[in-house]
C-alpha cells in the first residue's frame, strides 16, 4: 500500500489507513516509536510497562520518617497559619 508524505506544520507525516491501523491494533493516541531502517522507517507499537505494588515497594523496609522542614523566617507578604 501507498501513501503520501504530507506536510504538517513545519513537519511532514503520513495517514496510516483504517485496515492497517486494524490489522496491526494500532489506535488513536497510542505511542509509537519510530526506528531508522536502513532504506526506512519501522514503526513500532509501544506497549507501557506497568509495575505491580510489589515491584513498586520492592527494597523498601519501612524506615521512612516523616520530618518537619524549617524553611527559615516569614518575609514579604507571606501569612503563616
Amino acid at each position: 500500500m501507498q501513501v503520501a508524505i504530507q506536510k504538517i506544520g513545519n513537519s511532514k507525516g503520513i495517514r496510516i489507513p483504517k485496515k492497517i491501523l486494524d490489522d496491526t491494533a494500532l489506535n488513536e493516541h497510542d505511542t509509537v516509536e519510530l526506528i531508522k531502517m536502513n532504506s526506512g522507517i519501522f514503526i513500532k507499537k509501544v506497549v507501557p510497562v506497568f509495575k505491580s505494588l510489589d515491584e513498586v515497594f520492592e527494597g523498601y523496609d519501612g524506615s521512612y520518617k516523616c520530618e518537619e522542614w524549617d524553611f527559615g523566617e516569614d518575609f514579604g507578604r507571606e501569612k503563616v497559619w
